[in-house]
């Protein structure tokens, strides 16, 4: 009961250090001569948003009025700092990352750097603009950007780019994504789950897929279970099925203090054990946690 009251306080904490941190960040943001001019401070639903990362004032114009002319963009921000750039990353949960290399304060290959290295709710597609793309396409690629544009942009590979890369993961966040897996291994080992169930290696993926991304367990039918599938070589209904199955066993025969420790009062009472989405969102909730800072750091598996 303690530990509980523990983690629960920790996570509140950080909740709301995460929300005042955000909160400064949206002022500031709002209140940029460059993101009054583009976007007036605003998000609007059903668009992909874009922060775009850029030293040079003009070239930042050119990409935000080139990306709104289109009308299926909104430019959240511009901005020549790579430090504002990270920021926007961890606080505004945006789609896409426009990133320059060279950058104020912090170079786009540092920023690159910190966005792998970080356990975020989502992440976005990261498409690096450079003069110099022979020299550091490779370094840039191998830390997670998605793609390099070399200057000047060819405008109409750009926006076909945009318009599609919002189908594909993206590669920053397969950085992290053995560690995450073996923080989920743990999570369910804890929970005493048997590690012979095929349930069980279907549950790892899916939980380290949804520490990145905490919208997928809503399209558990439609992209997590057929994901699942095609890396298991299996069909939907089975990856489903199995995963079911393990957690019916383990609230079963598993270790029920793990279990309260874990998702607290969270599952309907009635049912006496999380749905396939609530387990996944949950663990994938705490996975996030751990890798997420210095508070949880106290939050050891044992």
């Amino acid at each position: 009961m303690r530990r509980r009251s523990r983690v629960n306080l920790l996570i509140h904490r950080s909740l709301i250090k995460n929300r005042k941190r955000k909160a400064g960040f949206d002022k500031r943001v709002s209140n940029s001569p460059q993101n009054r001019r583009f976007s007036g401070g605003t998000i609007m639903d059903g668009v992909t948003r874009v922060w775009i990362a850029e030293s040079d004032p003009a070239q930042g114009r050119y990409l935000a009025d080139m990306l709104r002319m289109s009308g299926q963009f909104d430019v959240v921000g511009v901005s020549p700092s790579g430090q504002e750039a990270l920021e926007a990353v961890e606080t505004t949960q945006i789609d896409v990352l426009l990133l320059a290399l060279a950058l104020r304060d912090m170079d786009g290959l540092a920023v690159l750097e910190k966005v792998g290295k970080s356990s975020l709710i989502s992440y976005p597609r990261i498409a690096v603009i450079t003069a110099m793309a022979g020299t550091h396409s490779e370094q840039a690629k191998a830390l997670g950007a998605d793609v390099i544009f070399p200057k000047p942009v060819d405008e109409a590979r750009l926006v076909a780019w945009l318009s599609e890369s919002l189908k594909n993961s993206p590669n920053v966040a397969q950085s992290g994504m053995e560690q995450r897996r073996m923080v989920a291994k743990k999570a369910l080992e804890y929970l005493d789950m048997s590690p012979d169930l095929i349930g069980c290696q279907y549950l790892v993926e899916a939980i380290a897929i949804a520490s990145m991304d905490h919208m997928v367990t809503r399209r558990m039918m439609s992209e997590l279970y057929p994901k699942l599938a095609a890396m298991f070589d299996t069909s939907v209904s089975c990856v489903e099925r199995s995963i079911r199955h393990a957690i019916e066993e383990t609230w079963t025969s598993g270790r029920l203090s793990a279990a309260v420790s874990l998702f607290g009062y969270s599952v309907d009472p009635k049912r006496g054990k999380p749905t396939n989405s609530e387990c996944i969102a949950r663990l994938g909730e705490y996975v996030r946690f751990l890798l997420s800072g210095e508070d949880a750091r106290v939050m050891t598996i044992n």
